[in-house]
């Protein structure tokens, strides 16, 4: 799909996945509906991200000093994070965020930071998880898309009268284990 064989942006947006105005925004970037080319707008990305960029660490050693200094005293990233902005309130160079610090001790060609250091963080994991790697959401309970309510669902599956439907209960455990002790009603019972 693309401009050139007038396709809308709306129709260009959905076949990529992505918002109509994020597709808007990169056409005016780079040129225009006009003077726009996808192969030139993607070079010009390319040139403009100029990764991979140095990390904020490793050019800027009095920064890096710190960070060392604060996790030898068992500081969490966000401590130090927030200790910086205000400790450091107008300069930008001397701030980082906590996601910068993990992944300076996890991602280990870096080699920013010494991996002993991991061990001073509160929480010891081999491998650094995002924030949106478990299923839970806000509240800490599991997400079910599409699910209905037991006292909506409809009379039969309840009265068993129907062959066909499932019956199942998640079980969770610890560890982010889950057990599904699933049933299907084969035939309707004597009446």
């Amino acid at each position: 799909m693309s401009l050139a064989a007038n396709i809308a942006i709306r129709q260009i947006a959905c076949s990529l996945r992505r918002s109509p105005s994020t597709i808007s925004w990169d056409i005016n970037k780079n040129g225009g509906i006009g003077k726009y080319r996808a192969i030139v707008a993607e070079a010009a990305a390319w040139k403009r991200a100029k990764r991979p960029k140095p990390a904020k660490l490793a050019i800027n050693i009095p920064l890096k000093s710190l960070v060392i200094e604060k996790l030898q005293l068992k500081w969490s990233p966000e401590q130090i994070s927030g200790w910086l902005k205000i400790e450091f309130p107008f300069l930008k160079n001397m701030q980082i965020s906590p996601e910068t610090i993990y992944k300076s001790l996890y991602i280990r060609s870096r080699e920013l930071l010494d991996i002993a250091l991991m061990n001073s963080l509160r929480r010891a994991h081999k491998i650094r998880q995002s924030k949106r790697h478990s299923r839970r959401d806000d509240r800490g309970s599991i997400s079910i898309v599409n699910g209905i309510f037991l006292h909506k669902r409809p009379s039969e599956i309840d009265e068993r009268s129907i062959s066909g439907h499932w019956d199942s209960d998640l079980i969770s455990g610890s560890g982010n284990t889950h057990s599904d002790t699933s049933n299907l009603l084969l035939q309707a019972p004597d009446l």
